[in-house]
């Protein structure tokens, strides 16, 4: 027993330094870094940016905004619509896409997965998105956009209670979605998914 604990000790002790020499080496890696661009851009309104993803050095931002953002048109300006922007490897915005209900209502992107041909962002929306249909309370959406910004398809789905989409990934078998159902015994039926 005294064995065991000598060696648990000895680990623990090997533990605490090495998390001390990680904790001091964080901070001067992170000052080591440079920054190769950086970029703001928005309305003269509420803008968030909620996530981000990569691909090949694109760089892909989804958020929500209460405004219209530059190059884009929208009617409800007391709206909060979903969007999604994309840089190239030098920080160029190449393009932006806003979206949002076919009526007033919040949509919100949440998420991004960016692969060879485009992007999947995620969220949620208290509206109907165009050609979509509600299900009921807040639901979770799924749309896909091709790298020149053309969108590809769009799908919202959940169950009558509050559903979100909060995250998603690609993979080469598939596309991924990760969110929550705000009530009880829910049950979600999502309609089939084709790529």
């Amino acid at each position: 027993m005294a064995h065991s604990q000598t060696q648990f000790n000895r680990f623990r002790g090997f533990l605490f330094i090495s998390l001390i020499v990680v904790f001091l080496l964080l901070p001067s890696m992170a000052l080591a870094q440079n920054i190769q661009w950086a970029r703001q851009y928005g309305t003269g309104r509420v803008d968030a940016g909620n996530s981000i993803s990569t691909m090949e050095g694109n760089v892909y931002v989804v958020g929500d905004t209460i405004g219209v953002l530059p190059g884009q048109t929208n009617t409800n300006l007391n709206d909060r619509d979903a969007f999604v922007t994309r840089f190239d490897t030098l920080g160029n915005q190449t393009w932006t896409r806003q979206f949002g209900s076919i009526t007033s209502a919040e949509d919100v992107a949440t998420g991004a997965a960016a692969d060879g041909a485009g992007v999947y962002v995620v969220g949620w929306t208290r509206g109907t998105l165009p050609q979509q249909s509600r299900v009921d309370g807040t639901d979770a959406f799924i749309r896909k956009y091709d790298a020149a910004g053309a969108e590809v398809w769009t799908r919202q789905f959940g169950t009558v209670a509050d559903d979100e989409a909060l995250a998603v990934v690609s993979h080469t078998s598939g596309v991924y979605v990760v969110g929550v159902v705000n009530c009880c015994a829910a049950s979600l039926t999502p309609p089939p998914f084709r790529r």
